[in-house]
């Protein structure tokens, strides 16, 4: 019984100690080497400001299909806090990777974009960094076009996502984009859902079936909705483990954006968890009242081609077709 004890004591102090690392985030002086600096002069208006970061870059010998120099990773900081990471699928393609960066503090700012040698690839470290170009929705209006006070709503509320676990140096099941709808919900109300569209699932739908009945191998999953009513929060949900909907009660970021966390290895989710990298894509609107969600990969053509990388570096497409997580082509 002693022994019982001392066992039970030991698991529980392992589990409060790996609960504590999780709220320790990285910090900017030991994750890598700094790539570019840049200051933000926040105004202060009446209702805060997102802003939004694209970078333009590549990686010299990457590539998403090749074992070991599969993407470099990206960390941002904003004074010195961690803000969140940008995995460089494309590889020695210059792609332009887009990201909500959040509200930010009235006043100067501080952006580090800095190389994440340590989760990038063995021999995807050598990064070319064209261009990091940043854009306020206080200043996204013109005369012309106003922004809609939705759509607003939609990046202030967009969801910043945990990479599973177990993903974390696989370069496996990533999100590579977001996108949202917006719902009418009777007299000055409205929903939005936000949907991510992940590189690949590792459970779930096996590989042959995910093509025969929607021509992907990606995973399609909605997130988390928000609903507004009379201009207030009125409920905030997430899809759970086995696809339960739940209600969200986690923390925030940078604002008003809810923290969620890949649990799943079908990419379900949980308002509370542990991982050491998260992201936020910038979220793009969706129409999908007449049209399919594969359409959103449609009109973002580069999808097919990350999905198919990861396919084959998985051994995924084999003429043999060994078993259902395998396909001729």
């Amino acid at each position: 019984m002693k022994n019982l004890f001392s066992i039970i004591v030991l698991i529980v102090f392992l589990s409060l100690k790996a609960f504590a690392q999780c709220e320790i985030e990285p910090t900017i002086e030991t994750t890598g080497k700094v790539l570019r600096e840049l200051k933000i002069s926040a105004e202060k208006t009446t209702s805060a400001a997102e802003y939004q970061l694209t970078i333009k870059a590549s990686v010299k010998g990457a590539s998403w299909q090749t074992k070991g120099a599969e993407a470099a990773i990206l960390t941002l900081f904003v004074n010195g806090k961690y803000n969140q990471d940008v995995i460089l699928f494309a590889g020695a393609e210059k792609f332009d990777y887009s990201v909500l960066l959040g509200e930010l503090p009235a006043g100067e700012n501080t952006l580090s974009i800095v190389l994440n040698a340590a989760r990038s690839a063995q021999n995807a470290k050598e990064v070319r960094l064209f261009s990091a170009d940043l854009k306020s929705s206080a200043k996204a209006a013109t005369a012309q076009t106003q922004p809609d006070a939705k759509d607003s709503a939609a990046l202030r509320y967009a969801p910043i996502i945990y990479a599973r676990p177990d993903t974390i140096d696989k370069f496996s099941d990533i999100p590579l984009l977001i996108y949202y709808e917006i719902f009418p919900n009777g007299e000055n109300a409205f929903k939005i859902r936000y949907t991510a569209v992940y590189s690949n699932e590792d459970g779930g739908t096996q590989t042959a079936a995910l093509m025969a009945r929607w021509g992907r191998a990606t995973d399609i999953e909605w997130v988390y909705e928000i609903e507004f009513r009379d201009d207030a929060i009125a409920s905030e949900i997430y899809q759970g483990a086995n696809h339960e909907t739940r209600t969200f009660d986690g923390k925030r970021a940078f604002g008003a954006h809810p923290l969620v966390f890949d649990v799943t290895v079908n990419n379900n989710f949980s308002d509370a968890g542990c991982s050491e990298l998260r992201f936020a894509p910038l979220p793009i609107r969706a129409d999908l009242s007449k049209k399919s969600r594969e359409t959103v990969m449609d009109e973002n053509a580069w999808t097919y081609r990350i999905m198919a990388q990861e396919a084959i570096r998985e051994g995924r497409v084999n003429g043999a077709k060994l078993d259902a997580n395998t396909i001729a082509d």
